[in-house]
């Protein structure tokens, strides 16, 4: 069963948030709803999204006992987790995360595109 549908099946076009409030349409408003384990990543230096998206997420799906892991990148990395500290924790954590929710067994079995169409 697929852990999520890819990123981009899930990004509204934008035509479809006309008239959307931000509270409608926001992640954290969704919290209650997932269905599937979760994986944070966000680097605390991020100038895009502000760590306290991701902070308030974690708040949310917690308070609604959903399986998830937060990791706050403290070092550096920003958005795009560029420094070599931070994408290699993030790598570590994706590993973690997938192994958990996977199992080694079938981790090892999956081939490239088959993990980018989960």
């Amino acid at each position: 069963e697929p852990l999520a549908l890819p990123l981009y099946a899930r990004i509204p076009d934008v035509e479809d948030l006309e008239g959307a409030r931000l509270s409608d349409v926001s992640p954290t408003s969704q919290a209650e709803a997932v269905g599937v384990p979760v994986l944070l990543v966000q680097a605390a230096d991020d100038h895009r999204v502000p760590v306290e998206h991701a902070d308030e997420m974690a708040r949310r799906l917690e308070k609604h006992g959903k399986t998830f892991q937060y990791e706050r990148i403290e070092f550096g990395g920003g958005h795009s987790l560029t420094n070599g500290p931070a994408r290699l924790t993030m790598m570590r954590a994706v590993e973690a995360y997938l192994l958990d929710h996977l199992g080694a067994d079938q981790l090892a079995q999956l081939e490239p595109d088959e993990v980018l169409s989960r």
